[in-house]
């Protein structure tokens, strides 16, 4: 089945686990924590699914890795869970998490090597201490990865990972690196709220956007006021009110890509237009009202930035022209289209 779905899965796998100056072990998250229990393991199972045992011993191959179908059943089960799915949801949560696992590795291999990563002399005696944590609970490694029906290779890998991430960020910002990001961005993270108002164009016949391009030229050269097209063209309910929405965070309550849009305005600018799921808007800053956080009071939000910033610059570097990923075709996966798919 061809199915097209946004990217929703949150990058919050990506961020640093408490981001403190902890030894290698002591730094891996609680999720990894959980993989190697000190009493013999039980698992939340995999969600049932014909597609998952149709796809065999793997789901997509890369440069030096292969991920099996039971690496992301495990992965989603100590994150997402499965509750409330139907199956295109299922099969949406494994293609989503199969590409964060690809992402992972790629951003590994780019990484591999530097300063502020793990060695593979401090890897090793890292699977050694877990084996040994194993043992010590009364079983073998090799019989837990078999009841969780994970690979050892991809056990090794999220170990690597889950110690290295965080110490590559510890090392590479500092605290007093994130203090001169916050300083220079602190709009972003001191509380800031911005008073807004939209025009919102419909898209559903694909057109929106060159109709939004088409206002903003009138805009610019003064032909319309912002209100008076918020009034005339706007499907938004706060046409009503000249376009006129409210206060908004950098947090919320609107998009992502409406927020960054927002945030990047001054008093009596107007964005860009930019598209939704809702439509095309044009965004205009009717006033900034400046946020009272410190630093400190700031300091998770701007590691958690600062951390997904730094994984799409690697997952930049390391998706290079001709790289090659190899999909199995009875795993659900998106396309080079984004297009979902996937067997029902």
């Amino acid at each position: 089945m061809n199915c097209k779905f946004p990217i929703i899965l949150s990058w919050c796998f990506v961020v640093w686990s408490n981001f403190l100056p902890l030894g290698p072990i002591e730094m891996a998250d609680s999720a990894l924590a959980q993989a190697i229990p000190n009493t013999p393991p039980t698992r939340q199972r995999p969600a049932p699914n014909q597609e998952n045992s149709e796809a065999k011993d793997w789901a997509a191959r890369g440069p030096g890795f292969v991920i099996c179908p039971g690496d992301v059943d495990y992965q989603i089960s100590r994150t997402l869970g499965w509750e409330g799915l139907d199956e295109t949801a299922k099969a949406v949560a494994r293609a989503q998490m199969l590409e964060l696992i690809i992402d992972r590795n790629l951003v590994a291999s780019q990484l591999r090597g530097e300063k502020t990563w793990l060695g593979p002399s401090k890897l090793r005696m890292l699977v050694e201490a877990e084996r040994s944590k194993c043992r010590a609970a009364g079983f073998e490694l090799t019989q837990f990865l078999q009841e969780v029906n994970v690979s050892e290779p991809f056990w090794q890998f999220d170990l690597e990972w889950q110690t290295a991430w965080p110490q590559h960020l510890y090392e590479t910002y500092p605290e007093d690196k994130l203090e001169s990001i916050f300083d220079s961005r602190k709009r972003q993270f001191d509380g800031t709220e911005i008073l807004v108002a939209q025009i919102l164009i419909d898209n559903k016949d694909d057109n929106g956007l060159a109709r939004a391009e088409e206002l903003k030229r009138r805009l610019d050269v003064g032909e319309l006021t912002f209100e008076s097209a918020a009034e005339q063209f706007s499907i938004a309910p706060s046409a009503k009110a000249q376009g006129r929405m409210g206060w908004i965070s950098r947090k919320g309550p609107m998009p992502e890509n409406y927020t960054v849009a927002t945030f990047e305005l001054q008093p009596g600018e107007v964005s860009d237009p930019l598209s939704t799921i809702y439509g095309v808007h044009l965004i205009k800053c009717l006033e900034i009202k400046p946020g009272t956080l410190s630093f400190r009071d700031a300091l998770e939000d701007v590691r958690r930035a600062v951390a997904d910033a730094e994984f799409q610059e690697q997952r930049r570097k390391a998706r290079l022209p001709g790289l090659s990923i190899e999909y199995s075709p009875n795993y659900p996966h998106f396309n080079e289209n984004g297009v979902l798919q996937f067997r029902e």
